[in-house]
């Protein structure tokens, strides 16, 4: 996958802003929103620039350009608190395409959130990888929804 594409992909960008926006209405007020950039150690586009989280305890939404790529909204991940400030949120994504390769991919991903700083951490996990792990890092805007 290429990550300057995934960037570049104004058609991918707007599936996620119009997923937010849908998630914003479907919200209950509990609901916490976490609007995640996220820098990578690859530059593979394993580990999306932009990831939003919409945390209604003990329920969370993902979307990314990703899971953008493969299905027309969020999808549901499973979440498990750590502490008192902190989340580990974890969602596989399936038939992700490949393009250099003409296959198709499936990732396990791992984000834990700081809930009070808004610093994240991501690991990506990939069937057909066995070494070095895409790993991202970020900071993401809390809101209230």
């Amino acid at each position: 996958m290429d990550r300057k594409k995934l960037r570049t992909n104004m058609k991918m960008v707007a599936t996620v802003i119009a997923a937010i926006t849908g998630l914003a209405g479907m919200q209950a007020s509990a609901a916490q929103a976490y609007d995640c950039k996220l820098d990578s150690n690859q530059d593979y586009g394993w580990i999306p620039p932009r990831v939003v989280f919409v945390v209604d305890e003990p329920n969370v939404q993902v979307m990314d350009g990703i899971i953008a790529m493969v299905q027309e909204g969020p999808m549901a991940g499973k979440l498990e608190r750590r502490d008192a400030t902190s989340i580990q949120i974890e969602w596989s994504v399936k038939n992700i395409p490949v393009s250099n390769l003409r296959m198709k991919e499936h990732a396990v991903y791992t984000a834990v959130l700081n809930e009070k700083t808004g610093k994240v951490r991501l690991r990506a996990v990939l069937a057909t990888q066995y070494s070095s792990y895409p790993k991202g890092w970020g900071k993401c805007a809390i809101g209230k929804e």
